[in-house]
């Protein structure tokens, strides 16, 4: 209910069309805020310490994207989108939305480990701060997992 009538308002505020209002998998978001990782997300928010859509770019070699190409020095540039991080007692968290329809926090941990390696680098290259923990939030699963 407390989910439907935000995005009635959003919708009547002209933040969202009709479409985009019906089409807000509603339950499936506001499940996270429900969680611990969402009280500790709304507590960071609240501090001034949340930090969504953050674009980065990290150079990496080649020879770490490629085993074809052992030792090469040639640089290649990652770029990408952090959904959300948070400052938690001077340290970093990751929380990455996943939409993916799958049955299993272990396919989608094994789908996404990699990415979120880069998200923790390259959050860690861009702030000087420890990431503590990374984590994947299954909209569809309702279902979060720290991943290390």
């Amino acid at each position: 209910a407390a989910a439907a009538g935000q995005i009635a308002r959003m919708k009547d505020g002209g933040l969202l069309t009709e479409e985009e209002a019906a089409a807000v998998p509603a339950a499936e978001i506001f499940a996270f805020f429900d969680s611990p990782v969402g009280t500790r997300v709304r507590r960071a928010n609240a501090e001034g310490k949340l930090f969504r859509e953050q674009p980065f770019i990290l150079g990496v070699s080649l020879g770490e994207i490629d085993p074809a190409h052992p030792g090469s020095r040639e640089r290649v540039l990652i770029q990408g989108i952090i959904d959300l991080y948070f400052e938690e007692d001077g340290k970093l968290f990751i929380v990455d939305y996943k939409t993916d329809r799958i049955a299993d926090m272990d396919e989608l941990e094994a789908s996404y480990r990699t990415q979120l390696d880069w998200y923790r680098r390259a959050l860690e290259q861009a702030t000087g701060k420890t990431v503590a923990g990374t984590m994947i939030y299954s909209t569809v699963l309702k279902s979060i997992r720290e991943i290390r």
